[in-house]
């Protein structure tokens, strides 16, 4: 009797992982740009933005031998401020503030001799206050 139930139950968990819906609005919305640090070095920074979640992967790409994650960080913030500002729906900001949403990673490609750093971000929108 135990194993009947057993199958079922995993019968049932199949079946709804097979016929989950996946939100229409989950496209990934991907930006790349290229810039110079404050200290005049170039890099990549790659944007992955999610609409429905409203959150973001920010992506810098810089050389190993001029990596300094100082400027990764400057460069993640001014960038992030820069993403808020051009966020507006119908003339008006979509969102007002960001949060970080977990530790930053650092990533070292020694054949390419890159470094990827990563933050994910989450955009915050303004909330209607009710007394």
């Amino acid at each position: 009797m135990k194993k009947i139930f057993f199958v079922l139950a995993v019968f049932l968990c199949i079946g709804a992982a097979l016929y989950a819906q996946i939100p229409d609005d989950l496209n990934v919305v991907k930006i790349e740009e290229e810039g110079k640090t404050e200290n005049n070095l170039p890099y990549t920074i790659t944007i992955e933005y999610l609409p429905a979640t409203g959150e973001a992967f920010f992506t810098v790409t810089i050389n190993q031998s001029m990596f300094n994650q100082a400027d990764a960080m400057i460069a993640i913030r001014d960038r992030a401020m820069k993403f808020i500002e051009e966020t507006q729906e119908n003339g008006v900001r979509k969102y007002y503030h960001y949060v970080y949403r977990g530790a930053d990673s650092t990533k070292y490609d020694g054949a390419k001799k890159k470094v990827y750093y990563t933050s994910r971000i989450r955009f915050l929108e303004k909330q209607a206050t009710a007394y």
